[in-house]
């Protein structure tokens, strides 16, 4: 190395002044190209950084813009679902509204049992000649409905709303007495169940008339008969 650099002196000393400047210009070229290229090379490497970071920038905005519009669409999609889950309940609440409207016209319209005992006795007061053999009342029964047939509980299964009251009236007079007892039963305001009637001819004109009515409430109690 140090023979290199004595070799190198002994020969710029050789040269004349115009020459030393000559190399010395060459040799401040080459430096300056050299640094430039190491300059350009490093500057093109950042842009080249740069760019790579951009492109990854590109690439991570678009993958969340892509997850924002799954998002987006599955809040549409809950959405909608939700809606719907709304409207049918609203639509459901509605039906029910309607249904109970409904029962509750058909019950008030039905005889309540604490005046069953008055109805009866009423229309044998219109009917003259007609009397009362025997009156049985029936043990109340429970009217219960399906609720949830899936369910493993039998009471889960059914649930009892209304109570059905029966008895069973033996009356006793003519054809045309019992006739004109049965046709007021069915024209009064109020409405009154009659699901079985038993005629039997005792001594013409006379019979016997064994009919079964009942009517349904809320309340679970026995008939004032």
């Amino acid at each position: 190395m140090n023979e290199i650099l004595q070799t190198t002196t002994d020969y710029l000393h050789s040269l004349s002044l115009r020459e030393r400047i000559l190399v010395l210009i060459v040799a401040c070229g080459v430096i300056f190209f050299i640094g430039d290229s190491l300059l350009l090379t490093r500057h093109d490497n950042a842009i080249n950084e740069m760019k790579n970071e951009q492109h990854n920038l590109v690439s991570e905005r678009q993958d969340i813009e892509n997850q924002i519009a799954l998002v987006s669409a599955e809040l549409l999609r809950a959405k909608s679902i939700h809606q719907e889950a709304i409207d049918a309940v609203s639509n459901t609440e509605n039906e029910l509204k309607q249904k109970t409207a409904q029962i509750e016209d058909k019950l008030n319209r039905l005889v309540p049992p604490t005046q069953v005992t008055a109805l009866l006795r009423n229309l044998l007061a219109n009917t003259d000649g007609l009397k009362v053999l025997s009156v049985n009342n029936e043990p109340v029964k429970d009217v219960s409905i399906d609720v949830d047939p899936d369910a493993i509980d039998s009471e889960e299964k059914t649930k009892t709303l209304l109570y059905e009251h029966a008895a069973t009236i033996k009356l006793s007079g003519s054809y045309q007495q019992l006739y004109d007892y049965i046709t007021e039963l069915e024209n009064t305001g109020w409405e009154l169940f009659w699901d079985t009637l038993h005629y039997r001819v005792t001594t013409y004109p006379n019979a016997e008339i064994t009919l079964r009515v009942l009517t349904v409430s809320t309340d679970k109690h026995w008939i004032g008969l």
